[in-house]
């Protein structure tokens, strides 16, 4: 199913913070493709190497996550989806496709 960036915002904004969702978005970085399981972050103050956010990832077009990797389940895993370079979110049995702005 196809939806546009906006929606496919709102519909990860609105997720509960243990819905465990697949993402495929394109790194800012160094522009490669990126995919990862993972469940939301709503609050970043524990396990975080210097504490709080110096900023607000919604300004930035950022969506904090903690990755889920099988073979590391104690390990933190927070990274940090750009929203702007959205590809494919899969959750709950249905497969999104992002398109357009």
């Amino acid at each position: 199913m196809e939806i546009s960036k906006q929606k496919a915002i709102n519909l990860l904004s609105n997720l509960k913070t243990n819905t465990i969702f697949n993402v495929e978005y394109i790194k800012r970085s160094d522009k490669t493709i990126r995919k990862m399981s993972c469940r939301l972050a709503k609050t970043i103050k524990k396990g975080r190497r210097g504490g709080v956010l110096p900023y607000n990832p919604k300004e930035r077009l950022l969506l904090p996550v903690y990755e889920i990797i099988r073979d590391e389940p104690n390990v933190n895993h927070f990274k940090m989806i750009s929203l702007d370079t959205l590809k494919r979110i899969a959750l709950q049995g249905q497969t999104y496709e992002v398109v357009g702005n």
